[in-house]
């Protein structure tokens, strides 16, 4: 692997927020100080694979869904796969063996054929007329949505699609994951799950919709063996009152700390200090009394000062959810019973 580019790095700082989103509150709520780092824009450096592969399956998986084109879907999957692997073997790294074309062409072929005729479980339905469409759209079928949860910003997200289930005709919020992981603690992991309980709340208010839940379709990430497993997952109503309450305190909560970090700022201090450290979010050990996952900035948060090793990351600009905004009243989130 070729050494980190030597491009003069861009100053972090840290953006006040225009809007609030799901995964910023979550990001937030697990630890203020890991949220600052990444909305600093602080990257490790290189591309990560995993992202991108994801993402380039999100495009390809709608086109197997509605055409059962392999040689379709495939080449959806390329157009955002081809220009990241050709950067990354220009900066010397090697294939991933697990995230390559090869093991594309098997998983998206795998599942054209567990989802042809009746097998799939569910059908994706149209975004309903007048639905707003996200910067970057990634298929036909993604729906953006704003709403306001009596905060000074708006909470935004998008939705992978909207389907139908194939038996009940119960409409759900698509959701397509890949995982390294797939079973049945995958699926658990989502039952008690902030995002099916926020998603579903957006998606009942955005289409007017009885919105069940989440239809999640998992696809299997390994170098040896392809598969993939689709669940429903409902929200119960009383879940979607309590993930009200939530939403406005944890986003009451972090635009609370902005202002503070603002203080700092005019009195020439770093704004850093108004985002809490959560020492029990570092590895799940605290919570899970089992070793895992590492966060990825603990060694910023090893030094005294974060900013003596900015240098082991590259700063990312962010990029806007939408080019703007609706104006005018937004939709107040109201559960259905």
């Amino acid at each position: 692997m070729t050494d980190p580019p030597t491009h003069e790095p861009l100053v972090p700082a840290y953006r006040p927020r225009k809007y609030l989103s799901v995964s910023t509150l979550i990001s937030f709520a697990r630890c203020p100080r890991r949220y600052f780092y990444q909305k600093c824009g602080l990257q490790s450096y290189g591309i990560a694979l995993a992202p991108t592969y994801g993402q380039a399956m999100h495009k390809a998986i709608p086109v197997a869904l509605t055409t059962g084109d392999s040689a379709a879907a495939f080449a959806a999957f390329m157009e955002i796969w081809e220009p990241v692997e050709a950067q990354r073997k220009e900066e010397g790294y090697a294939e991933d063996d697990r995230r390559n074309p090869r093991t594309a062409m098997r998983s998206i072929s795998h599942f054209i054929h567990t989802h042809k005729d009746d097998k799939s479980l569910y059908r994706l339905v149209a975004p309903p007329e007048g639905s707003l469409i996200p910067d970057e759209q990634t298929s036909d079928y993604e729906i953006a949505w704003v709403l306001d949860i009596n905060l000074p910003v708006p909470l935004v997200g998008r939705f992978d699609g909207l389907c139908q289930h194939r038996d009940t005709e119960e409409k759900y919020i698509w959701e397509f994951k890949t995982t390294s992981r797939l079973g049945g603690s995958f699926f658990e992991a989502h039952e008690m799950n902030i995002q099916n309980f926020a998603y579903t709340l957006a998606g009942q208010t955005a289409t007017g919709w009885d919105i069940r839940g989440l239809m999640v379709e998992g696809m299997l990430v390994s170098k040896t063996k392809v598969d993939n497993l689709c669940q429903p997952i409902p929200a119960q109503p009383h879940h979607l009152r309590d993930i009200i309450t939530w939403l406005y305190r944890v986003g009451h909560d972090l635009l609370s700390v902005e202002q503070y970090a603002h203080q700092l700022m005019s009195e020439g201090r770093d704004p850093c200090d108004a985002f809490t450290k959560h020492f029990e979010a570092c590895t799940p050990y605290a919570f899970f009394y089992m070793s895992g996952f590492r966060c990825e900035y603990a060694d910023l948060c090893n030094v005294p000062s974060w900013r003596h090793l900015t240098d082991l990351y590259t700063v990312a600009d962010e990029h806007d959810f939408l080019a703007s905004l609706p104006e005018g009243d937004l939709p107040v989130p109201t559960p259905k019973d």
